[in-house]
């Protein structure tokens, strides 16, 4: 099966009808569908080839995956790849394009890098020169400065619904990987392709969905994070992971990377896309500025004798980015755990606030180390293949008699072994942060523990004052009663002497008729009796109640004693 790697060396046959099409790219990618009035022909008929008879004068790209010439129905499902292309033009692609070309030709000195759009594509794609290199990077808009004009949609790839299909069509790219990058949210694996045109395999291709996680400076209040859709919901690891102490966040990406080789002429073809945010620039850019540093100074020829320096380009920035964000995150359980055991030393014990924010903080960066273990193990993956694809490649060029030094094969080969174990000292890494989490989180639960029970103490120790307390008011108020009492006994006491004084008062009055001496037979006849009279009624009342005071007494003196024994109780347990 014939396949178009890379830049074709004879004019493509709708050439001729591709300059109107481009002259109408803004009008194409903003019709109803996203898809522009091609799209709108598409149809699933008989669960065939998926298109009617009227798409016969659209443009060949506009039927992409459908046109492909290496498009395998067995291996590939048109329909569902297409479904994705639709909901990636729909959400993250431009209405504007704007790639970043940058390529090497035979009849050129140096490396070219600018960028194009949909228009100037189109003629690179349809130029008769012979590219040794050509590099199509599409990124999101990127913030060089804060003078940049912003476009009024910088989240999404520069580039177009058309001018993508224009450029998946030229390059004969893998439905599948379109449908893995489209759906960049999705687990996705790595694919190979060959193609040949007699025995030996004319060209080869392959692809990979590279996971990056970069740390940026958060400029971000604390309490701005909560106000976002990310920030809100960093226990899924698809977000971003605010880390407070260092002030940094842990951004996830990918970036999709379609590499293809021809033998026949010697050509590589390079079609990256990268999802990092556009805000920090220098990160996005880093790769593709080291690619080309790296032509410059190694030289054309010998970059073309293995053309395999651009996957060391990418897979050691990406490297780098993943060694920084471990350190920041290992730093911020170091502040966790310090913060922890700060905590367990001082004498009150903690509030519950302050476990919450810690144990759900823990949790977040738990789910996160889970998928960095899934992420990293992915990379792992495309280091390997990139070493078989890497081996394959020497093995074909030998065969071919192909011009090969064996120093620049063999420095790609020792660097591939380089990243490989540097890949595993982060897995490493990784998994020592994962079991310091759970250390963590365990003495987290100690310190809730510990809390707890400091907590239980000092609820005793506080009923134990109220117990002692509610005693001490007992006491008084029984003393209170007792006196009481006895004040209630003297006031009837008082009252007998004051009824007994009634009596003589008469006798005591200042009037004249009771002052003659004459009658004072009266006052010692009224006098003498009744103060017998009241002193055997106050004796016979008197015994009377003795009688009704002494079980009384009894009853008290029992409740005395009983205080004395509880008191003398007190008192030993106090000691």
């Amino acid at each position: 099966m014939t396949s178009k790697l890379s830049i074709p060396s004879t004019k493509s046959p709708d050439a001729d009808r591709l300059a109107p099409a481009v002259l109408s790219e803004r009008q194409t990618a903003r019709d109803t569908d996203g898809l522009g009035t091609a799209s709108k022909a598409l149809s699933k008929t008989n669960g065939q080839s998926g298109f009617s008879d009227s798409q016969t004068d659209q443009e060949p790209w506009m039927r992409w995956p459908f046109n492909l010439q290496s498009y395998a129905p067995d291996l590939e499902y048109g329909n569902d790849v297409l479904s994705a292309l639709r909901e990636l033009e729909s959400t993250l692609l431009s209405d504007q394009t704007a790639v970043q070309h940058l390529y090497v030709s035979e009849s050129k000195i140096g490396v070219e890098d600018h960028v194009v759009d949909m228009e100037e594509m189109a003629k690179e794609l349809e130029t008769q020169e012979k590219r040794i290199f050509g590099f199509f990077f599409i990124n999101r808009f990127l913030m060089k400065s804060n003078k940049s004009k912003i476009p009024r949609d910088p989240k999404n790839l520069r580039i177009s619904g058309p001018a993508l299909r224009l450029l998946l069509s030229h390059l004969e790219a893998p439905p599948a990987f379109v449908g893995s990058f489209s759906r960049y949210y999705q687990p996705a694996g790595r694919g190979c392709r060959r193609h040949r045109r007699s025995e030996k395999p004319s060209s080869f291709e392959f692809w990979y969905i590279l996971p990056v996680r970069v740390q940026v400076e958060c400029t971000d209040l604390e309490n701005n994070h909560t106000r976002t859709t990310a920030g809100s919901n960093q226990m899924d690891p698809f977000h971003y992971l605010h880390l407070p102490n260092e002030r940094l966040d842990i951004r996830g990406s990918q970036i999709g990377i379609l590499f293809q080789y021809d033998y026949l002429k010697g050509s590589t073809t390079l079609l990256g896309f990268s999802f990092q945010d556009g805000r920090w620039s220098r990160v996005v850019e880093e790769p593709r500025q080291r690619i080309k540093e790296a032509l410059e100074r190694f030289g054309i020829a010998k970059c073309e004798e293995d053309p395999f320096f651009v996957h060391m380009a990418y897979l050691t920035s990406a490297l780098r980015w993943w060694r920084n964000a471990l350190d920041s995150f290992n730093n911020q359980l170091i502040a966790h755990e310090k913060r922890l055991q700060e905590q367990m030393g001082a004498l009150q014990f903690n509030t519950g606030d302050l476990n919450n924010e810690i144990s759900r903080a823990l949790h977040t960066m738990t789910a996160h180390l889970h998928r960095y273990g899934s992420e990293l193990g992915w990379l792992e993956d495309i280091v390997a293949d990139i070493s078989d694809h890497h081996n394959d490649f020497l093995k074909e060029r030998k065969d071919r008699g192909m011009n090969q030094t064996e120093s620049a094969g063999e420095r790609i080969a020792l660097g591939i072994v380089q990243i490989a174990s540097q890949l595993k000292a982060v897995n490493s890494f990784r998994r020592e942060l994962e079991s310091k989490t759970q250390n963590i989180l365990a003495l987290l639960f100690n310190n809730i523990q510990v809390s707890n029970d400091k907590m239980v103490v000092a609820n005793g120790e506080a009923m134990n004052k109220m117990l002692k307390a509610a005693r001490t008011e007992a006491k008084i108020s029984r003393r209170i009663a007792d006196q009481s009492q006895q004040i209630a006994l003297e006031m009837k006491e008082d009252s007998v002497a004051m009824k007994t004084a009634i009596l003589a008062m008469p006798f005591l009055s200042q009037s004249a008729w009771m002052s003659k001496t004459s009658r004072i037979w009266l006052w010692v006849t009224l006098t003498i009796p009744t103060t017998i009279l009241a002193f055997v009624f106050y004796a016979y009342w008197k015994r009377r109640q003795w009688r009704r005071r002494r079980p009384r007494k009894d009853v008290e003196t029992g409740v005395i004693r009983m205080r004395r024994v509880s008191v003398e109780i007190d008192s030993d347990e106090s000691q």
